[in-house]
């Protein structure tokens, strides 16, 4: 009964996006996906209706809930009849997705089912590549897909500073911007990390804020971080002002999101 609800809000999911046509932004990647994805959403709203996935909903069972903006009813029968009837009245412009490849296939699968205009891949690295024997080159292949199936009008967002990532634009017929600390099409530079003294402070107050150059196009400004302290986060905004640079958004508008950005709960965090 179970795998035939999920048959049912995958095509529920797939019929809402034929209906609602939202641009369709897709992360994929080792590492990073989820405070990528925030960034991502975080700079969108400014300008648009954006739906971002709460919960780590990234696999062919997850990524309806993330479309529908519902929770897994479990194993409630009528919460899954709920769900499958509820009529969607309003949609975003614009959905932020991320695409897990537990084994090869996935995100073909993923592309099957939300087809993405701007796919971004984060960076690459050795960790869940048993189900690819052991391979890297295997999961490189598995995330690179996501990338070959943009159309020519699409974007494709990669990490310039991961070669493995670099190297995925060979495979792109849709235009690439790069972005990263080095040689990038987005690029950071002059880091600038500001702490409290005493590392005192209250809970949800700002204890440290990271600031840093954005070389982006013709445009070129500071930006700034709350409470973050690693280069992966700067990645994560950098990604952000990519996509938000190819949808029209204006420096301050991204500058703006960003200041809303915290940490994902759990990394990074002071305790």
């Amino acid at each position: 009964m179970k795998k035939l609800f999920e048959k049912l809000i995958q095509l529920k999911a797939k019929q809402v996006i034929k209906k609602f046509k939202p641009r369709i932004v897709a992360i994929t990647g080792s590492v990073g996906k989820t405070s990528t994805k925030n960034a991502i959403a975080a700079v969108l709203k400014t300008k648009f209706s954006v739906r971002v996935a709460e919960e780590n909903y990234n696999n062919e069972f997850g990524v309806p809930f993330a479309i529908l903006g519902a929770k897994s009813p479990g194993r409630s029968p009528l919460g899954w009849l709920k769900l499958l009837l509820k009529t969607e009245k309003f949609f975003p412009e614009i959905l932020v997705l991320e695409f897990g490849a537990d084994q090869p296939g996935d995100i073909s699968a993923l592309c099957d089912l939300a087809a993405p205009e701007i796919g971004v891949v984060t960076a690459i690295t050795p960790v869940h590549v048993e189900n690819y024997g052991s391979d890297i080159d295997g999961l490189v292949a598995e995330k690179r897909v996501l990338i070959e199936r943009l159309k020519a009008n699409g974007l494709a967002v990669l990490n310039g500073d991961d070669d493995r990532v670099r190297g995925m634009a060979m495979k792109s017929q849709a235009p690439i911007l790069t972005y990263g600390v080095n040689s990038s099409d987005v690029q950071a530079s002059n880091f600038a990390l500001e702490t409290l003294k005493d590392f005192s402070f209250e809970h949800g107050e700002t204890f440290a804020t990271l600031g840093f150059h954005v070389r982006a196009k013709d445009q070129d400004f500071d930006a700034a971080l709350k409470n973050a302290l690693s280069r992966t986060q700067v990645l994560s905004a950098l990604a952000a002002i990519a996509v938000g640079q190819y949808l029209g958004l204006t420096s301050e508008e991204m500058l703006k999101g960003l200041l809303t950005l915290e940490p994902v709960k759990g990394r990074l965090n002071p305790v």
